[in-house]
C-alpha cells in the first residue's frame, strides 16, 4: 500500500495548537466558567466576561485596563513590563518557554521561562525556532531545530540523523514519516538518495510507476478514477480508469463516476452519447436517479 501523508507543516500546526491549549489548561484558561463569580467591581468596566477579572489569569485588551482595576491586579506583574506586547499575556510567565516576541528582553524572556532554554541553546534564538518548547520532547522535529546551535533537537534527531545523513525535511512530531510503511511521495522524503527514498517506504513505487509524479500514492488503484493519475506513467490509475477511457470524447469533472452504477443524468455530461450515457447507467432506468445527482451536488 502507499499512502501519502498529510503536510508535515500542518501537521505540526495541529499539535502546537494542541500544546497551547494544553498551557492555557495549564495557567486555568479553558475553565473560566468554573472561575470566581466575583463580577468587575467598577461599572466602567465593560467586558464580555467579567467572571475573568480576578481569576488569577492577566487577560489582555480591555480586561487590562484601569477601568477594570487591570484584570483585576491579575496584570501587575505583566504590566511591569510596558514594552512587552505580546499577544497572549496569560502565556507570560506561564512555565513554558514561548518563542517569538515573547522570548525577548522587552518581556524578560517570557516572564523567565525560557532562561533555561536561552542558557542552554544560546545560538538557537526564538527567530530561528518558533516554538522552543519542542527542543528535547522527545520527537525530531526537522527545518531549523536539528540544527548543531539547537542541539540537533535537544538531541531529539540523534538517531534519525544516524540512519538518514543529509536528509534535510521536515518531520511530523509525535509521528514518524520516513520509514513509517508508507509511500509519503511529496517534499523531499521520495526525492533524494540521502532520505533512503522516504526510508525505503516508495521503493515499490518507484519501481512499478517510474514516472508518476502523484502526491497521494494510496490513491492508485483503490476502485476510484482520479483524472490527474490518468497517465501512462500511472498506468492509469493502475487501471481504475479503463472503464472511463473507453469514451475519449468524453468530457466529465468526475471520471470516477461513470458507470458506477448511478445515473448521474442531472449534472455535466455523463448522460451523453460521448460517455456512453455514464456508461449505460442512465439506460437501466426510465428515469434519471435525481437523488443521488443532487447529494453529489451537494
Amino acid at each position: 500500500n502507499y499512502y501519502a501523508f498529510a503536510s508535515p507543516n500542518a501537521a505540526r500546526g495541529v499539535r502546537k495548537l494542541s500544546h497551547k491549549s494544553a498551557k492555557s489548561t495549564k495557567t486555568g484558561k479553558s475553565a473560566k466558567s468554573a472561575k470566581s463569580t466575583k463580577s468587575a467591581k467598577s461599572a466602567n468596566c465593560t467586558v464580555d466576561n467579567p467572571y475573568y477579572v480576578g481569576d488569577g489569569v492577566c487577560d489582555g485588551g480591555a480586561y487590562n485596563t484601569a477601568a477594570c482595576k487591570f484584570d483585576g491586579g491579575d496584570c501587575n506583574e505583566f504590566n511591569k513590563y510596558p514594552n512587552c506586547t505580546i499577544v497572549d499575556p496569560e502565556w507570560f510567565g506561564d512555565g513554558i518557554c514561548n518563542g517569538g516576541d515573547y522570548n525577548t528582553a522587552e518581556c524578560k524572556f517570557d516572564g523567565g521561562d525560557c532562561d533555561e532554554f536561552n542558557a542552554e541553546y544560546p545560538n538557537c534564538t526564538t527567530t530561528t525556532v518558533d516554538f522552543p518548547e519542542l527542543i528535547g520532547d522527545g520527537f525530531c522535529n526537522g527545518g531549523d531545530y536539528n540544527t548543531a546551535d539547537c542541539g540537533y533537537d535537544g538531541g531529539d534527531c540523534k538517531e534519525f540523523n544516524i540512519l538518514y545523513p543529509g536528509c534535510k525535511v521536515e518531520l511530523v512530531p509525535s509521528y514518524p514519516v520516513l520509514g513509517n510503511g508508507f509511500c509519503n511521495n511529496f517534499g523531499d522524503y521520495n526525492d533524494t538518495a540521502e532520505c533512503k527514498f522516504d526510508g525505503g517506504d516508495c521503493d515499490e513505487f518507484n519501481t512499478k510507476y517510474p514516472g508518476c509524479t502523484i502526491t497521494v500514492p494510496g490513491w492508485l488503484g483503490n476502485g476510484f478514477c482520479d483524472g490527474d493519475f490518468n497517465t501512462a506513467e500511472c498506468q492509469f490509475d493502475e487501471g481504475d480508469c479503463d472503464k472511463f477511457n473507453k469514451y475519449p470524447n468524453c468530457t466529465v469533472e468526475n471520471p470516477g463516476w461513470i458507470g458506477d452504477g448511478h445515473c448521474d443524468g442531472a449534472v455535466g455530461a455523463y448522460n451523453t452519447t460521448e460517455c456512453g450515457f455514464d456508461d449505460g447507467d442512465c439506460l437501466k432506468k426510465s428515469h434519471l436517479d435525481f437523488a443521488t445527482a443532487s447529494s453529489r451536488i451537494l
